[in-house]
């Protein structure tokens, strides 16, 4: 039985050849952008990480301070549940930052070091967003001995901002296509079972299930979603090869395993679903009353 039916299927897929070879492409590009999808969330949420993680707010301190009240300040900023770390950098370590940078030695002609003692603050990532930056900000410039606080607010909202706009346009995209592919393969399965509606209302009234004429159209959706699976994960495992040979920094192979079968889990997913809404149209039209 099991062999009639992956027959049948067959026959379904060499009968309709310029179809399917319509179906594969599309689906196989719904496949293609939906895997990469998940790659960008991932790998955007990573990014996003390490943007927030290396947030660094120079938070310049009053001169003539003494050590308690340094640490009076230091106190207050970790008191901040944003606050990852906090590290003191003196007047002199600010000044050999200053001239390895510059290159420039201002005390040639300045009696003494202008640069002030400073906390360098790094926050802890899941805590920070778009949002609330500036009110972390403010925070610490309101605790007493503190004169300013200076970060990159522009570019950091900047690139926060870009990475929410990627990813909805990616999820938008992928969603379109992932519609696209399952209407292909239901509209084209719904053809087929039109043009063999005699076949059907015949094999009905010989008492043949239902099960028996809807499988094989199934079988067949699921034979195009492997095709389709089997394209996408031989171009991104020659695309990933190709990236570890010119940058050998990069190490993907041990995703391959995990990647590919995400793409014949979407694959497949995506051919089933299409054969099997277009099958239900099997039993209504193969009701002579209807």
């Amino acid at each position: 039985m099991i062999l009639f039916y992956l027959n049948e299927a067959v026959r379904i897929f060499r009968r309709s050849s310029l179809n399917s070879l319509g179906m594969i492409t599309i689906t196989s590009i719904a496949i293609f952008v939906t895997s990469l999808t998940i790659i960008i969330i991932f790998g955007a949420n990573e990014v996003e990480e390490r943007i927030k993680s290396s947030i660094e707010f120079n938070i310049y301190l009053e001169n003539g301070l003494s050590r308690s009240a340094i640490d009076s300040v230091r106190t207050e900023i970790t008191k901040i549940s944003a606050v990852r770390s906090v590290r003191f950098m003196s007047k002199e370590e600010a000044k050999k930052i200053f001239l390895k940078e510059t290159g420039k030695d201002f005390e040639k002609v300045l009696d003494e070091n202008p640069l002030p003692n400073s906390f360098v603050v790094l926050l802890t990532p899941n805590l920070v967003n778009e949002s609330n930056i500036d009110r972390i900000s403010q925070k610490i410039k309101d605790i007493s001995g503190v004169i300013e606080v200076v970060y990159d607010y522009l570019i950091v909202i900047k690139l926060l901002r870009f990475l929410k706009s990627a990813q909805l346009f990616i999820y938008f995209f992928s969603i379109i296509l992932i519609v696209l592919a399952v209407y292909l393969v239901y509209s084209n399965n719904k053809i087929l079972i039109h043009n063999q509606q005699t076949l059907y209302s015949t094999m009905k009234l010989v008492g043949a299930k239902e099960s028996t004429m809807r499988i094989p159209v199934i079988l067949n959706g699921l034979i195009i979603g492997i095709i389709s699976s089997f394209v996408c994960a031989v171009i991104y495992d020659l695309s990933w090869l190709l990236l570890t040979k010119v940058y050998a920094q990069i190490k993907l192979l041990r995703h391959i395993v995990i990647f590919n079968l995400l793409i014949f889990i979407i694959g497949i997913s995506l051919g089933f679903l299409g054969s099997y809404l277009s099958s239900r149209q099997i039993s209504i039209k193969s009701d002579p009353k209807r």
